[in-house]
């Protein structure tokens, strides 16, 4: 971000050698000890030496025609995003041509200032986290290959593309794409850090560093017209990255009818925990399974204690409660760029089956515990002060929740004196609540554009496997001629229609 660079006490900048994870822990060990011990990875979003780092502005005044085009900058400046070597060159000064395509920059000056035009062009949204990933690439050659041809070449590129004067003496240079070998290292690096091969968790799943790796590599070198074989295609890199997908531990899904009485016991045998830890964490859980949640949902873009809505008169129990409550969300993880800051509003429904299992009314008696009438829904005190639970927080809870439960086993850190290896976390993780939620309304017989609008998922694709595996169970219940012909879920909680967004062919998400 906005800081440039770490310093000393002397004021002499240090470089980093390690990836960072940008999110706040629950607790004040720094991430790298936490993934050794098993715990959870934090952001996603991998940084390397950030002394490193370029800065970009969007300007709007440029040659008073109404229009914009991005500027160099510092990393204080209001609006900076991150900018690479490459994509300053290309725009300060561009990449060579055709000798034909030169002549004519050279001679006519309309065409000289279209092709400067084409350079700065303000690109599709997608574009700025294009330029993000390949400029992490950038600094990771920096500071781990100093010494490498494709390194020397983007030293030139960042001297070039912030010295006009220079940059006008010299032909101009072509696009490179970096060695497959530096990728491949590159990802080994993205996995498990540049020293640390012991840690329990990897520092980033393996589709994370598809994306880092191979799909910001192809972007830019298509962006470019990299004439050669793409070094992202490279097969080397492809096994390595397919196996760490192959390898990776995925969500356990949970059987809600067999699984929610566990839970149940053992959010209340927890040891340490308060009262008002324990209705948090149960009245959240309940509220994730209804909306199919990630953590960030209840969370970081968790919707705000006064934008709770309450139904009318008519929708009112003869005991005193709603026949459902109204939360409304304007963003989430992954919702179109569009949309973001537009109101979407999900109703949480009642539970009339069992009132254990019943999200309306554990989340108004957590409300009315906590009293709490400013930020997040879900909150926990510190010190007799509110603050909004986090997403390490919320992970963590449901960590211990499911360990209690028997549904998760945690990982233990290598021990080089007894010569035993790291063993992974394994079973439910927070995740969980997402998948089992999806398998849970397919049980229920949901139908399938209800289940996608209450989970905002971005496609059926995933979804549709989910709740086909929910639909077995529910068939084998018909099919067992020795047990009930009915699925024990319609006795205990049904999953029912949160929102009509996306009806009729208007996708609010």
């Amino acid at each position: 971000g906005a800081n440039p660079g770490r310093t000393d006490e002397d004021g002499r900048r240090r470089r980093r050698t390690a990836t960072r994870m940008s999110t706040e822990m629950a607790e004040d060990a720094p991430p790298g000890e936490r993934r050794r011990n098993g715990n959870s990875r934090g952001s996603q979003e991998p940084t390397f030496g950030s002394t490193f780092m370029l800065h970009r502005r969007w300007s709007t005044d440029q040659d008073g025609d109404g229009g914009g085009r991005w500027i160099i900058c510092d990393g204080w400046d209001d609006g900076h995003e991150p900018d690479s070597a490459v994509h300053r060159y290309d725009r300060e000064v561009g990449f060579a041509v055709s000798d034909d395509e030169q002549a004519a920059i050279a001679r006519n000056p309309r065409l000289a200032e279209a092709d400067r035009a084409a350079r700065s062009r303000n690109k599709q949204k997608s574009h700025m986290q294009a330029v993000m990933r390949w400029s992490l690439l950038e600094r990771y050659c920096l500071e781990f290959h100093p010494d490498e041809p494709f390194t020397a070449w983007l030293n030139k590129l960042r001297r070039l593309g912030s010295d006009a004067e220079e940059a006008a003496q010299e032909p101009r240079l072509s696009f490179q794409a970096p060695p497959p070998l530096i990728l491949i290292d590159y990802a080994k690096t993205l996995r498990f850090g540049p020293d640390n091969t012991t840690q329990v968790r990897p520092d980033h799943k393996g589709s994370t560093i598809r994306v880092y790796v191979k799909s910001a590599v192809s972007s830019v070198c298509s962006e470019f017209q990299f004439k050669d074989e793409f070094p992202s295609h490279d097969e080397r890199l492809n096994d390595l990255i397919d196996g760490y997908q192959d390898g990776e531990e995925s969500a356990e899904a949970f059987d809600m009818e067999a699984t929610l009485p566990k839970l149940w016991k053992a959010v209340w045998a927890l040891a340490g925990w308060s009262m008002l830890k324990r209705l948090c964490c149960w009245s959240m859980f309940l509220v994730a399974c209804c909306i199919m949640a990630r953590a960030s949902c209840v969370t970081q873009f968790c919707p705000q204690v006064n934008t709770i809505k309450l139904p009318p008169q008519r929708h009112w129990d003869k005991d005193g409660l709603p026949k459902y409550i109204i939360v409304t969300y304007t963003n989430w993880k992954s919702r179109r760029k569009s949309n973001v800051g537009k109101s979407y509003a999900i109703k949480i429904h009642r539970n009339y089956l069992d009132v254990t299992y019943c999200p309306v009314t554990w989340t108004l008696y957590y409300l009315s515990y906590t009293e709490h009438e400013e930020g997040n829904i879900f909150q926990l005190s510190t010190k007799k002060v509110f603050k909004n639970v986090t997403e390490a927080q919320w992970c963590g809870m449901t960590n211990h929740l499911f360990e209690s439960a028997g549904l998760r086993v945690n990982g233990k850190a290598a021990d080089p004196i007894a010569g035993t290896p790291a063993v992974p976390s394994s079973g439910a993780s927070n995740h969980s609540i997402r998948r089992s939620a999806a398998q849970w309304a397919g049980r229920c017989g949901a139908r399938e554009m209800d289940v996608r609008n209450a989970g905002r998922w971005r496609t059926m694709a995933i979804l549709a496997k989910y709740m086909g595996q929910g639909a077995v169970q529910r068939e084998a219940y018909k099919d067992d001629e020795d047990g009930p012909s009915e699925d024990p879920i319609f006795g205990m909680w049904v999953f029912k229609k949160a929102t009509s967004a996306a009806e009729g062919g208007l996708d609010e998400m």
